[in-house]
């Protein structure tokens, strides 16, 4: 119901209350005007109350907004240190299969050189073989 079917309805009780006895009709006008001065000032805290509750609503929305935005900028330094490691461990073992494939080569290079002074050794045996 609205404040003011409130105060219709408080009015009617009020010669309701005149007719059957409960209120002496002289003093009807303060009794009256006293009660709708509670009431006044129950509808004014009311809407007070209802103004606060909005605007602490409010409030909320704008503190769970910032919440998220600390949430993320807590993700955000997360993800930013763990991409630096990551490229520093994808460089590193880039460097790592690279140094891997560079002694492999100089083995291989190495084994070769060798395979080549045995042949040359060989081929220097034979030939003072058959000068003899």
């Amino acid at each position: 119901m609205s404040y003011a079917e409130d105060i219709l309805k408080l009015r009617q009780r009020m010669k309701d209350a005149v007719a059957k006895g409960l209120v002496n009709p002289d003093g009807k006008d303060f009794f009256e005007a006293t009660l709708l001065q509670v009431m006044n000032d129950a509808e004014r805290n009311r809407q007070n109350c209802v103004s606060q509750a909005e605007n602490l609503r409010r409030q909320a929305a704008t503190m769970d907004g910032q919440a998220g935005a600390f949430a993320s900028v807590t993700s955000i330094v997360y993800n930013v240190l763990n991409g630096f490691v990551n490229a520093t461990e994808k460089a590193e073992a880039e460097e790592a299969r690279i140094e891997a494939e560079r002694v492999e080569k100089e083995e291989a290079a190495k084994e070769a050189a060798e395979e080549v002074d045995e042949e040359e050794k060989i081929i220097i045996n034979r030939s003072h073989k058959k000068r003899k």
